[in-house]
Formats: structure tokens, C-alpha cells, sequence
């Protein structure tokens, strides 16, 4: 008997890049669904090349990951942004649950699609005991990048056309 038997069914852990602090336009490799190994807390997964970015930790061309795990405060709310961001122009009520799972779907429809980010530390409402202060969080801002790319944030406004969905 080897060590190295049934070596072939071991499955590979994936970890991110997490996105940090700084603007970023997004080439979109892949949105998935799945589910924490840990306690089957489902998670939603972007997969994503960076194209531009004004922060320090990447460059053009490295992999970044934006989990979002499905049991926090706002979540629907995350992933209606990020949905509307790939969207531009359409309404809110638009991105119904099917339009979600066909997003995380086999046929990763958002696949090749761009997408602008801003990323900045937010501060928790629980505080960290060691240190007395507020816990931090990264919060992102989705918006389409239809425009040319800037350093500068854009505002981000809801949408009130009815444009098609392309997913």
C-alpha cells in the first residue's frame, strides 16, 4: 500500500485574491454557486482578470475572487448590484432568481464580460476586543464599465431603462 493511493479523487482547495482597497476594471472569468465544506453555508463566487487597477497588492493580468456569502446581512443586495453593474440599463426588477441562476449556471453567461469596482475598508459595527476598534470589511461599489477607465470612483445610480437582460 502506497501513500499515495486514491491520490487521484483529492480535491484541490481552491483560494482567492481577494479583492482589496482601489478601483478596478474587471474582465470576468467565471460565476459560480457553491457550497462551504465547512457547514454548507452557500457561497456566490466571482472569478475574475484584472484589467486596470489603482491598487498597490495587483497588476493588470492577475486572478481576483469576490465571495459573497449568502447567509450575511445585504447579500441579495451585493449580488443585484453586481447583476445590474453587468447590465447597464436595466431595471432592478429585472434580475429575477432565474436570471441569477442562469448566471451561476453551466453556460457562464457573464463570461467575457467587463465590469468597474471601487473597494474600500468599511468599518463593522462589532468591535474587535484586542484592540477597542471597529472590525473592518471591504465594500464594493459595482458599476458598468461602459465608460472609459478612470482612477476616479463613479457614482453609482440605479438604472430606469428596460433594456434586455444578456444572460
Amino acid at each position: 500500500m502506497s501513500i499515495w493511493d486514491g491520490f487521484e479523487n483529492v480535491e484541490v482547495s481552491k483560494s482567492g485574491n481577494y479583492i482589496t482597497p482601489g478601483r478596478y476594471r474587471l474582465h470576468v472569468d467565471q460565476v459560480v454557486q457553491f457550497a462551504s465544506k465547512k457547514d454548507g453555508t452557500p457561497f456566490f463566487c466571482v472569478e475574475a482578470t484584472v484589467l486596470h487597477t489603482t491598487s498597490a497588492d495587483y497588476r493588470e493580468g492577475d486572478s481576483v475572487s469576490w465571495l459573497q456569502s449568502c447567509s450575511k446581512p445585504g447579500w441579495r443586495e451585493n449580488i443585484k448590484n453586481f447583476c445590474m453593474a453587468l447590465n447597464p440599463g436595466c431595471n432592478a426588477k429585472d434580475i429575477t432568481r432565474e436570471v441569477v441562476e442562469s448566471l451561476v449556471g453551466g453556460d457562464n453567461p457573464a463570461q467575457g464580460l467587463t465590469v468597474d469596482v471601487d473597494a474600500k475598508k468599511t468599518p463593522t459595527k462589532s468591535i474587535n476586543p484586542s484592540t477597542g476598534k471597529p472590525n473592518m470589511y471591504t465594500r464594493l461599489w459595482w458599476t458598468p464599465s461602459d465608460k472609459d477607465w478612470t482612477h476616479a470612483p463613479v457614482a453609482v445610480s440605479e438604472a430606469e431603462d428596460d433594456e434586455k437582460i444578456p444572460f
